[in-house]
């Protein structure tokens, strides 16, 4: 009983103290001990939010552009600066990932885990946030063969029902009012500038050439006129890998999963009215603002630079060609607030910018609106579908009892077995009855 309570002892002795890395392995009296419980991470990721307030709260507007007061811009930028010397003072390991000025007075970092107490000391911190996440949007897809498919849209007259035509937009677009003059920033996946609808070449090929962490000659074009990559490809906040929710920014924002492109196709994609139609405001300029890696989910330290870049697409802290829309499929999931966003949003639209954002991004449920669409000023949207054939029809079966003219009855496969379809099956429905009384004789025979 002593030798197990011994053993007992040194194992929990072990996970408590075993060094910060997934698998912990000590030395101890009795040899190797394995220890396979999650250990905390050696690196925290988070922001520093400093005491003046960011440039965009108190902005003014002047023939519709933001001013900023330059006494405020100085104080700010000599403010983040002692700041950012304060942290590489406490530590060499820490790294600066980014700062926002406009949207946000902060300055986004890495850090070894145990200097968070040393970091909120620091003189000008107004508070340390943990950086956290947003799950990746998910793209709809079809079993449908591209042959089919494009077989199937040719025959569904898209310029008379599609989502333009379902919300009313049509109407605008015969007004002469399609979007002209407006620069919209898509913060996703990213947009392929490749793709014919978002003004390249329509070729595989060419997609297939570019480099993702490299810039492209293909990029900007006419349709998609600016954006960065904020993160790399690589990136993944909820990744165990620390290393991967480290993002490393470069200038070529092409979509490696498919969401932005949708968007950005929905927003101002040009059509060609036969198996593909344009977008809500065809006439306007988009900038990809990539915020997701080629897997797994992204982050506020991610999002909040691309909510900086869209007040300030120049960067040079002037928020005078500040987007004029910015739209943000993704959100929290189940309603969790994100208390960052409030104030980022509200000194972005404060500058002239208008954010549009998914009400969630955790399916159909009633009653819960995620950030950043809880921000006062935000237009938080739902998801709804639009009255194309596949949206409004539903696979049926016609059946018919006796003399009784024939019904349709909505076709559901069962989850065992093989299709109905391949069953080949023929024959006459005979009512057994309600099942509680005995069968009739006669109903037996006709069965039989």
């Amino acid at each position: 009983m002593k030798k197990i309570s011994l053993i007992l002892l040194v194992l929990a002795l072990t996970s408590s103290c075993a060094p910060k890395s997934p698998i912990g392995k000590v030395k101890t009296i009795l040899g190797d001990i394995i220890s396979n419980r999650q250990q905390a991470s050696t690196l925290y990721v988070g922001l520093v939010q400093l005491q003046l307030p960011a440039l965009l709260a108190d902005a003014q507007m002047v023939d519709g552009k933001a001013v900023i007061d330059e006494t405020a811009k100085a104080a700010v930028l000599a403010e983040q600066e002692q700041v950012i010397q304060a942290l590489k003072n406490i530590s060499p390991e820490i790294k600066i990932l980014s700062t926002y000025k406009l949207v946000l007075n902060a300055v986004a970092f890495v850090a070894p885990s145990d200097l968070a107490d040393k970091i909120t000391q620091i003189k000008g911190v107004k508070r340390i946030i943990e950086n956290t996440n947003f799950d990746r949007p998910k793209v709809s897809s079809t079993e449908q063969k591209l042959s089919e498919l494009s077989s199937t849209l040719e025959n569904q007259n898209l310029n008379d029902h599609n989502t333009v035509t379902f919300i009313g937009a049509d109407i605008l677009h015969k007004a002469g009012i399609s979007g002209q003059g407006m620069r919209v920033g898509i913060i996703d996946t990213g947009i392929d500038y490749t793709h014919a609808m978002l003004g390249g070449t329509g070729k595989k090929e060419t997609y297939d050439s570019i480099d993702p962490s490299k810039a492209s000659a293909f990029f900007p074009n006419q349709k998609v006129v600016g954006g960065v990559d904020f993160v790399g490809s690589e990136y993944f906040s909820g990744d165990p890998d620390v290393e991967k929710n480290i993002p490393h920014r470069d200038e070529n924002p092409l979509d490696e999963a498919g969401h932005g492109s949708h968007v950005g196709g929905t927003v101002a994609g040009i059509g060609d009215g036969v198996k593909t139609y344009s977008g809500v405001a065809p006439d306007a300029k988009l900038y990809a603002l990539k915020v997701f890696g080629k897997e797994g989910s992204t982050s506020d330290i991610a999002v909040i630079a691309a909510l900086e870049y869209a007040a300030d697409p120049s960067e040079k802290t002037d928020p005078a060609d500040r987007l004029d829309v910015v739209n943000l499929s993704l959100g929290g999931g189940y309603g969790k607030p994100k208390i960052l966003y409030t104030e980022a949003i509200k000194n972005l639209t404060n500058g002239g910018t208008v954010v549009v954002a998914s009400a969630g991004n955790s399916g159909d449920n009633p009653y819960i609106v995620g950030a950043p669409s809880t921000a006062d000023e935000a237009i938080s949207v739902a998801a709804t579908i639009d009255d194309m054939p596949q949206n409004v029809t539903i696979p049926a079966v016609g059946l018919k009892i006796g003399n009784a003219e024939e019904k349709l009855l909505e076709k559901v496969e069962g989850t065992v077995g093989s299709s109905a379809v391949d069953s080949h099956l023929t024959g006459t429905f005979v009512y057994i009855g309600n099942g509680a009384d005995a069968i009739a004789e006669d109903i037996k025979t006709q069965v039989k």
